[in-house]
């Protein structure tokens, strides 16, 4: 695996239709390489996974997963999640952690700067809510559920998210992700 201006890319890979397309690259080529491989998970001493029992330790657990999803080290955020993750997001529901990635990569291919900063973090357990507050300027395509996508706009996104998660053994087991869909289109001029 070769990083190139940030971003992580396959020597070789095999092609993913829905929802990235065969002949988008980046982000969404080296993850559909990490699909097609058998997927290591860390359960021994160095693990990437950590106790998570204390709202502090939550919070930093928050900060480390987006400054590593920031940075597209996917390997690093696979290791932080279980691996039967579910994640529910508008227009996405699957279960495995590659898919969780592959959701976030597909952003990423349309939006390369993406940030992240979450906030305002709620601790019960090993349930967690949060808001996640990210930018980004939209510069590639945008693929869509129905298989259409969103030509790149050259507009800055600014949204909030509400993020619901639950933890299994110090990783992410359920991610939930609500935001308002009409606003991010509206955002990129696709409802104008």
């Amino acid at each position: 695996m070769a990083v190139r201006n940030g971003t992580a890319h396959a020597t070789s890979h095999k092609p993913v239709q829905w929802p990235l397309r065969a002949q988008d690259h980046g982000t969404r080529q080296w993850y559909t390489h990490r699909i097609h491989q058998h997927i290591t998970v860390f359960n021994h001493e160095g693990s990437d996974s950590m106790p998570i029992d204390t709202p502090a330790v939550t919070s930093d657990f928050i900060q480390n997963f987006f400054a590593c999803v920031d940075a597209h080290d996917f390997d690093r955020v696979e290791s932080m999640l279980d691996p039967e993750c579910e994640i529910v997001a508008p227009g996405f529901t699957q279960v495995g952690a590659p898919y969780v990635c592959l959701w976030m990569a597909g952003f990423f291919a349309a939006f390369p700067d993406l940030r992240h900063r979450p906030r305002r973090v709620v601790v019960d357990g090993d349930e967690i809510a949060f808001e996640l507050h990210v930018t980004g300027t939209h510069t590639e395509d945008l693929p869509l559920p129905d298989g259409s996508s969103i030509p790149p706009t050259g507009r800055s996104l600014d949204i909030t998210l509400g993020e619901f998660w639950t933890l299994a053994e110090g990783r992410v087991k359920n991610y939930t992700v609500y935001y308002d869909h009409h606003d991010f289109l509206t955002q990129l001029s696709a409802l104008d």
